[in-house]
């Protein structure tokens, strides 16, 4: 039955449009959609972004004056709070601005604490 539910999962995020992924509790990507990947390319030479931190996903796609992209860290946050947080990008890799809605869901083990967090960007 599990098995059922996490290829309907699979199936539903992979055919949406936002981009997803999802990192332990220190920020290690364990896990992301087929938009994130065709998207954002780690390094484009094919690369992929399991292993790699978010830190790395923000500073590749955050804009601005801030050099660092962590300082408020939804995902950090998302653990240590244990609740969703939002949080607003602005992106220019297309010579446009675009301003990306991130929202990190903590996803919580038996004993209620967060195991890992499902991140989502919608542009």
């Amino acid at each position: 039955m599990l098995d059922g539910e996490r290829q309907k999962f699979a199936a539903i995020v992979n055919q949406s449009g936002a981009y997803m992924f999802v990192t332990d509790p220190f920020g290690v990507i364990r896990w992301t959609n087929r938009a994130m990947g065709q998207r954002w390319e780690p390094s484009g030479d094919g690369a992929t972004w399991l292993g790699r931190t978010c830190s790395e996903v923000c500073s590749r796609i955050a804009t601005g004056p801030s050099p660092a992209p962590c300082a408020h860290c939804p995902v950090a946050r998302a653990v240590v709070q244990n609740d969703v947080i939002h949080h607003e990008f602005r992106e220019s890799g297309d010579g446009k601005v675009h301003v990306l809605y991130l929202s990190a869901l903590p996803i919580k083990g038996l004993d209620g604490r967060p195991q890992e967090v499902l991140v989502m960007m919608q542009d």
